[in-house]
């Protein structure tokens, strides 16, 4: 997961983020909050956080939801 975070990277960022600066804030509250790495899903709106400590995973869900409404929470088994 670590190996997969490190070469995470989206273009459309580029062009996406100055237009919906809430994507980069949305990134970095999921960083702040432990994930390994943050992106935005294709050319969005979809923004995702890898986390490999699920505690983590599951404080920065808490406090997202309160911000964002629409946040979700998954794991792969």
């Amino acid at each position: 997961v670590k190996a997969v975070a490190a070469s995470m990277g989206n273009v459309l960022e580029d062009v996406t983020v100055p237009m919906y600066p809430v994507i980069d804030e949305i990134k970095k509250e999921m960083m702040a909050a432990g994930a390994l790495g943050a992106m935005m899903s294709g050319s969005g709106p979809t923004t995702f956080g890898l986390f490999c400590d699920a505690d983590k995973a599951q404080r920065a869900y808490e406090a997202l939801k309160q911000m964002f409404p629409e946040t979700h929470l998954t794991q792969l088994k």
